[in-house]
C-alpha cells in the first residue's frame, strides 16, 4: 500500500525540516521496503535514524577545534594524553583510550587520526563524525574513501570494513 500524495508530502517536509543539508537527503535508508513495513513507517525509521546519527554526531570530535592547532590547546580539549612519543615526523600523542591519535609537526597538531567510531558509516556522512562537511569522495576503493583539499584540510582518508567506518585519518596542512 502507498502513501497517499498528502502523507509523502508530511513526510517529505519532516525530513527537510530536521535535515536541510541536501546530502543527507541523498543517504540509503538502512530499512528496506518489506511486505511487513509500511511506506510511512519505513519513512519514520529512515527519520528516526538519521536523527540519531545526527546527535551521536554532536557528540563526537570535531577536527576543525583540533587541527593546527598547539598541544596546549589540545591538553584543553582532550585531557591529558595516555602517552607520548617521538617520531620521524614529530610527537605522537594518544588520547581518549587510544581512540585518537594526534602527530604534532612543528608543535601543531596535524596528522589526526580517529579510531574506535562507533555509528559511522563507511559513506562520506562518516566526515560528520568529525565535524566536517559531507561531500563525495575524490576516490572510492571497497575499504577506503579519499579527500583533498577538503575544507582546509590537506587529506582525508575513511578506511573502512563493509558499511562500517574503522578509522579517520586527516592530515591537516603537511603535505606528503
Amino acid at each position: 500500500m502507498r502513501p497517499s500524495a498528502g502523507n509523502r508530502s508530511r513526510i517529505s517536509r519532516l525530513r527537510n525540516a530536521i535535515w536541510p543539508n541536501r546530502f543527507i537527503r541523498l543517504l540509503p535508508c538502512p530499512y528496506p521496503a518489506t511486505p511487513t513495513a509500511s511506506a510511512p513507517l519505513r519513512a519514520a525509521l529512515c527519520c528516526l535514524s538519521l536523527l540519531l546519527s545526527t546527535i551521536s554526531m554532536a557528540q563526537d570530535r570535531s577536527v576543525p577545534e583540533l587541527a593546527g592547532k598547539p598541544e596546549q590547546h589540545i591538553r584543553q580539549l582532550l585531557g591529558d594524553p595516555l602517552s607520548c612519543k617521538p617520531t620521524y615526523q614529530g610527537t605522537a600523542c594518544s588520547y581518549e583510550e587510544g581512540n585518537t591519535e594526534i602527530i604534532y609537526i612543528d608543535g601543531r597538531a596535524d596528522w589526526i587520526t580517529f579510531t574506535g567510531i562507533e555509528n559511522a558509516p563507511f559513506t562520506a556522512a562518516a566526515l560528520g563524525h568529525v565535524g566536517l562537511t559531507a561531500t563525495p569522495p575524490l576516490a572510492r576503493t571497497p575499504t577506503r574513501l579519499l579527500w583533498l583539499q577538503h575544507q582546509g584540510m590537506e587529506a582525508i582518508t575513511i578506511h573502512g570494513e563493509g558499511d562500517v567506518a574503522r578509522m579517520i585519518q586527516i592530515r591537516a596542512y603537511t603535505p606528503k
